[in-house]
């Protein structure tokens, strides 16, 4: 069933409260951190709640905090039988921090 606009913009909200930038709600991101749009486009994308989702490099530039609070995101989806495929540089970091994890190594 397809979400509502009404329903993925109260999402993108929750989510925005949730990382701690709701103060950024009504803000252009152009001068903002590279973290502050992190989360930004993290909790874009979040919002839509797909059953899969795709993302490069979601922890780059962000603090601790928000680190934890996305694993924590992560591990939600699985639970609730959801899918997320992402990139990553600090693969003992996740593989210690996410359940249900399966890895991929390149190497050259």
């Amino acid at each position: 069933m397809l979400a509502s606009s009404k329903e993925i913009y109260d999402k993108i909200i929750e989510l925005y409260i949730y990382f701690g930038i709701s103060k950024y709600i009504d803000k252009t991101p152009s001068n903002m951190s590279k973290g502050t749009k992190q989360k930004i486009s993290l909790c874009l994308s979040l919002g839509l709640e797909k059953d899969i989702m795709l993302l490069d490099e979601p922890f780059n530039g962000l603090d601790v905090d928000s680190v934890g609070k996305l694993f924590h995101i992560f591990n939600q989806r699985t639970k609730n039988g959801l899918s997320t495929i992402f990139t990553a540089h600090q693969e003992s970091e996740v593989s210690e921090n996410i359940k249900n994890i399966k890895t991929l190594t390149l190497t050259e």
